[in-house]
């Protein structure tokens, strides 16, 4: 149970419950994490102006929506307290079969892929063997109409 100092009535309040927490005093975070069916989540909180505890990311690995091998891992932000998507990693085979990590991160508001990466996977141990840059997509220019002046 966290509760949190409120000093214009001088006392504590009740904040929220976590099961499993974990304090870091250093980041000035707690961290709790918990299950649902094939999601495993993480949240982190950090102390807001007030004292209480507010969720500023979440961490998500989906076995659902991953490949039989690898999760689906997102990680969302809470900026405003809007859940905001800011990087996931996808894993599959290509038609090698080489196993290859697609990493999006939010670019300019959009989520945009910034880098694949090939993997060895190697007795339950795995290993980034070749890193490659997404080059960022250009913008096309918009078309304008030449106009003739009198």
């Amino acid at each position: 149970h966290y509760w949190f100092w409120n000093n214009g009535i001088g006392r504590y309040l009740y904040a929220l419950s976590l099961k499993g927490a974990e304090t870091d005093t250093a980041a000035r975070e707690v961290s709790a994490r918990y299950s649902e069916d094939s999601a495993y989540y993480t949240d982190h909180y950090r102390p807001a102006s007030d004292g209480s505890l507010l969720l500023y990311s979440r961490e998500v690995e989906d076995w659902d929506l991953g490949t039989e091998d690898f999760p689906l891992r997102e990680r969302y932000e809470y900026p405003d307290g809007e859940e905001t998507l800011v990087y996931q990693e996808f894993t599959d085979y290509d038609d090698e079969g080489r196993t290859i990590r697609e990493i999006r991160e939010r670019v300019d508001g959009e989520l945009l892929p910034v880098r694949l990466e090939e993997l060895e996977v190697t007795d339950g141990s795995i290993r980034v063997i070749r890193t490659e840059e997404v080059p960022r997509p250009v913008a096309e220019p918009e078309e304008t109409e030449d106009f003739l002046l009198p």
